[in-house]
């Protein structure tokens, strides 16, 4: 039983560690085909990600796409932190899912300031005749502004940041595992699939013969 609560263990790592290596090279790629942003720059921001989402109790694969987001929409990795604060101010006040959030906020950098009333979010409506971003934004950021840090600080959201605390170090523990799964899978993909594959055909004829004859 301890054994096999040890492998369970491993494996929930592993898998968690997967799928944060899988966030961050999206986000990666993102940032790389949308920004001047460096391979240096762009770690630094995933560490700052990383904080972010300890300190307001949101998990970093949901704050990666958002910001990700926000930076094909500016193709600016400044402005993609400042709206991203605003996104999550606006998602914990309104409880609107943040990648909606952060899509509805990209269009409107696009023009569309229309859109966001399509959340819920109040505007005035001469903004969104003139298709005046930077109004908006700064209308949203005076309704908005601090709601994320308010909800982390709550009952609720200490306990979401304790999780999301506990998670980080589960995901640190699956990353060392990673490269010794990634051989293990290389080494199935390269050599046993393709002999068992081969076997196969080699054997299936003689198996036909047997059971028609």
């Amino acid at each position: 039983v301890g054994v096999g609560a040890i492998a369970a263990g491993i494996g929930f790592a592993v898998k968690a560690a997967a799928e944060d290596q899988k966030s961050f090279e999206l986000l990666n790629q993102a940032l790389q085909a949308n920004t001047n942003a460096t391979k240096e720059q762009i770690s630094a921001i995933d560490e700052q990600i990383g904080a972010m989402s300890i300190q307001i109790g949101v998990a970093d694969d949901q704050l990666r796409p958002a910001f990700a987001n926000l930076a094909r929409a500016t193709g600016d990795v400044t402005k993609s932190q400042e709206l991203l604060t605003l996104a999550t101010d606006i998602s914990a006040a309104t409880g609107k899912d943040l990648e909606a959030v952060s899509i509805a906020l990209s269009k409107a950098y696009g023009g569309n300031v229309a859109g966001l009333q399509k959340l819920g979010i109040p505007l005035d409506e001469n903004l969104i005749k003139t298709k005046d971003f930077d109004g908006a934004v700064l209308a949203l950021s005076a309704t908005f502004a601090g709601a994320a840090d308010v909800a982390a600080n709550t009952f609720e959201g200490k306990v979401t940041r304790l999780k999301i605390a506990l998670g980080e170090t589960v995901e640190q523990v699956g990353g060392f595992m990673i490269p010794i799964f990634t051989e293990l899978a290389d080494l199935f993909l390269n050599k046993v699939v393709p002999y068992v594959n081969d076997l196969a055909d080699k054997i299936g004829p003689y198996l036909v013969k047997a059971l028609t004859g």
